[in-house]
């Protein structure tokens, strides 16, 4: 479970610059308008629109998303909880992780 307290009371300006990368994204820089889901200690605590990605000059398999709130998205699932037994799906998920990077979910 992460500690950071960056979550915690950030605004979403400072969840972006904090989090929008960089990340070993591979395939996911190739999906249009990505929604992006900002988790912290099994909370969603933001939603991205990854609108374009940059490639890491120092590290080409490291990508940072550029991109705004997803003003619906994010009011439908901000605080809600990523824990395995909330997840509500037939069938259920396997093998789910709340850290890390899930392309789909």
């Amino acid at each position: 479970m992460s500690t950071n307290p960056v979550l915690k009371s950030a605004s979403n300006d400072e969840i972006y610059a904090h989090y929008a990368g960089w990340w070993t994204a591979r395939h996911a820089v190739a999906i249009p308008n990505l929604p992006v889901f900002i988790v912290h200690a099994g909370l969603i605590r933001a939603v991205f629109r990854a609108e374009s990605w940059e490639q890491a000059g120092d590290t080409p398999s490291r990508w940072r998303f550029h991109g705004t709130i997803d003003d619906t998205l994010d009011k439908r699932y901000r605080g809600k909880s990523l824990s395995y037994v909330d997840i509500d799906r037939d069938p259920p998920l396997k093998n789910w992780s709340t850290g890390g990077w899930h392309l789909f979910i």
